[in-house]
C-alpha cells in the first residue's frame, strides 16, 4: 500500500488521537455532549489546518508553484486535497504532520490559558 493510502486509512486514528490530546491538555473532560460537539468541530478545523501546514512545508517552492497552477485549472479541488496528494509521497511527511499536530496542541493550550486569564 502506498504512503498516501496508508495516511488516508490512518486519518481517523490521527484525528482521534489529536482530539484526545486537546481534551486532555485543556482539561475539557467534563463538558456536556453539546459542548463536546462544538469542541470537536473546532478541533477538526485545527486538525485540517495542521495537516495543510505540514503538507505545504513538505513541498519545495517549485512544487508549490505547480500546486498553484493545478488549482487554476481545477477550481473544484481544495488546497488541502492538492497539498495532501502532492506531499503524501514525501519521506518526512509523517514526521511533519506529527510535529504540526503537536504544535497545534501547544498553541491551543496557550490560547486557552490566555482566554482564562
Amino acid at each position: 500500500m502506498s504512503n498516501f493510502a496508508v495516511m488516508l486509512n490512518n486519518m481517523p486514528e490521527y484525528f482521534d488521537k489529536y482530539y484526545q490530546q486537546i481534551i486532555t491538555a485543556l482539561e475539557l473532560d467534563s463538558l456536556t455532549d453539546q459542548e463536546k460537539q462544538l469542541v470537536e468541530y473546532v478541533v477538526h478545523q485545527m486538525f485540517l489546518d495542521a495537516i495543510n501546514t505540514a503538507c505545504s512545508k513538505a513541498l519545495s517552492p517549485e512544487e508549490l508553484a505547480k500546486v498553484e497552477v493545478f488549482l487554476d485549472f481545477h477550481p473544484e479541488a481544495t488546497l488541502l486535497d492538492i497539498y495532501f496528494a502532492a506531499a503524501s509521497h514525501k519521506d518526512n511527511i509523517d514526521e511533519l504532520i506529527a510535529l504540526e499536530l503537536q504544535n497545534a496542541v501547544t498553541d491551543a493550550k496557550k490560547l486557552y490559558n490566555e482566554l482564562e486569564a
